[in-house]
């Protein structure tokens, strides 16, 4: 089973090519979340919740989907879509990391792939609302800016790639680290910030404001460069921790 965003819910836009790590967690280092909702990027036409095991092997029996908040979130916009994660995988990417801060890992996956604001934030009120009084970590899945000729993006002339796309994710930065969603998809959308899943980050942010997040931290920011070295080509990278 999956979660989509039906198409009568779904205004219009599509995806852009993005990775930042925003999460939202307890402050305290011991705090451990019971359930995990993770929502990525992805192309077509749908925003999708998994509940099916993931098959990533070796999980044990206590990392898993979360079927009662599965189920809680299946009512619109978003509608069950047996097929939403066959061609993504972040939650593998994902996993282990959740896995090494807990044993016991339930989640319930949210493809997106319509990602402008009303829809997004439609997403996070939903979102909010389930998960309200419940131990519950939000991660929102997505690379920022893709400069180079293979992403369709050149960076100006006389700026380095890795240069034009810190520039880039800096003004996105800047709106997430705010708590404005409103403001954050629309500078993506007047700046033409290349990232990927910025729906996925405005339906965390809403979300994480409905419940009270009062402040957003840029813990690591860097370019595909800083390791690959090439000044044609660069994917932007982050992480942000939002607290509450």
């Amino acid at each position: 089973m999956s979660v989509r965003v039906t198409r009568s819910s779904a205004r219009s836009g599509n995806a852009t090519p993005t990775r930042s790590d925003p999460v939202v967690p307890q402050r305290s280092a011991q705090a451990r979340a019971d359930w995990s909702v993770l929502s990525y990027p992805t192309r077509g036409t749908c925003t999708p919740v998994r509940s099916r095991r993931t098959v990533t092997p070796p999980w044990p029996p206590t990392v898993g989907p979360s079927p009662s908040l599965h189920d809680a979130l299946s009512k619109p916009p978003l509608e069950d879509d047996i097929l939403a994660h066959r061609d993504e995988h972040s939650i593998e990417v994902q996993l282990p990391f959740l896995q090494e801060l807990s044993g016991a890992v339930r989640f319930v996956p949210i493809c997106m792939a319509f990602q402008e604001y009303d829809l997004a934030a439609e997403v996070g009120d939903l979102v909010a609302q389930t998960i309200r009084g419940k131990d519950v970590l939000l991660i929102a899945s997505s690379d920022f800016t893709h400069v180079g000729s293979q992403y369709f993006q050149i960076a100006p002339a006389g700026v380095t790639a890795p240069a034009f796309a810190k520039g880039q994710d800096a003004k996105a930065i800047e709106q997430i680290v705010a708590l404005d969603p409103k403001h954050f998809a629309a500078k993506v959308a007047q700046d033409d910030i290349s990232m990927c899943g910025y729906g996925a980050v405005t339906a965390m942010l809403t979300a994480a404001k409905v419940l009270g997040a009062r402040e957003a931290k840029l813990l690591k920011y860097a370019t595909s460069s800083d390791v690959s070295r090439d000044t044609k080509m660069a994917v932007g990278y982050g992480a942000i921790a939002v607290y509450r």
